[in-house]
């Protein structure tokens, strides 16, 4: 969504591409953990405005 992320699974599935199989396994839940605190501060910044 944002350019920034964009960029970030290009770069994964780039490197997925190229064939280096060492950084599979990170690059598999790195934009979920990331996509998760934006979640997370999301939902925090939503809960403070209500109250």
């Amino acid at each position: 969504m944002n350019p920034t992320g964009g960029q970030l699974m290009a770069e994964i599935y780039g490197d997925k591409m190229s064939g280096s199989g060492t950084g599979d396994q990170r690059a598999k839940w790195l934009p979920l953990a990331i996509g998760a605190l934006i979640i997370v501060a999301l939902i925090i910044a939503i809960a403070l405005m209500r109250t």
